[in-house]
């Protein structure tokens, strides 16, 4: 059995000599040099025993994983999860079971080729992208269709009126324009692509036409080719 050895008290000198080492930490004294040296003590969870017991136990186990549990007054709340009934304030949260079942679809697709569940994720994608869209449209509508610039001193102040309203320096066309137009022609989102043109109904109509003409040439040139590949008829039989 080890034994225990007792502590020894200090000397005022060396008691002294600890207390003056203290005052020369070099630890941060600003709020923000604090704010930044306490990320260091951050609990990152990977260890814990809930992350252990469930989340690091297969796919399978991390859909129903308890990580920790939905509560009313989450910023997210309420969520699509708690919409749809997949949980509720009290129960799991279960904010990571849609990742996990996109990344399953991926897996899926990757190695047997379905394409059902990235179906549901490129309409995700392309719900995001419509939305995208509708964002500029809307800020476009706010901002208008050039942007005023105001006038800044030499000491980068903006120059305002007696009555506090700013004095406009210029006034340049709207980024945002430029933005919406590349977005739309690269998406293929215009009345060309959608047939609302006359011209492009009618380019329609004459590929159409084309198209057509081409199988009823080549059904009447298989036609004569069979023809030709028919046996004579015997004499008696004319």
């Amino acid at each position: 059995m080890t034994a225990i050895r007792p502590r020894r008290k200090l000397s005022p000198a060396e008691l002294q000599q600890r207390r003056d080492a203290a005052k020369k930490s070099t630890g941060p004294r600003t709020p923000e040099g604090k704010a930044r040296s306490s990320r260091n003590g951050w609990k990152h969870g990977l260890t814990s025993k809930v992350h252990q017991a469930a989340f690091d136990n297969g796919m399978q186990s991390l859909l129903g994983a308890v990580g920790r549990p939905c509560l009313s007054t989450c910023p997210k709340y309420p969520c699509t999860l708690v919409d749809d009934g997949t949980t509720s304030p009290g129960g799991s949260c279960m904010d990571k079971q849609v990742y996990v079942q996109a990344f399953t679809a991926l897996i899926d697709a990757m190695q047997s080729g379905a394409m059902e569940g990235v179906q549901g994720i490129m309409a995700g994608e392309a719900s995001a992208a419509l939305q995208l869209m509708h964002d500029l449209r809307s800020t476009i509508s706010v901002d208008g269709l050039v942007v005023k610039v105001p006038m800044i001193d030499s000491e980068g102040n903006v120059v305002t009126r007696e009555d506090g309203t700013e004095v406009i320096g210029k006034m340049i066309p709207n980024p945002a324009y430029e933005m919406f137009f590349k977005s739309m022609e690269r998406m293929g989102i215009n009345l060309p692509e959608m047939l609302a043109t006359p011209k492009a109904k009618a380019a329609a109509k004459v590929d159409d036409e084309r198209a057509d003409a081409m199988q009823t040439i080549l059904g009447g040139i298989f036609q004569r080719g069979s023809a030709g590949k028919r046996p004579a008829l015997p004499p008696g039989n004319e």
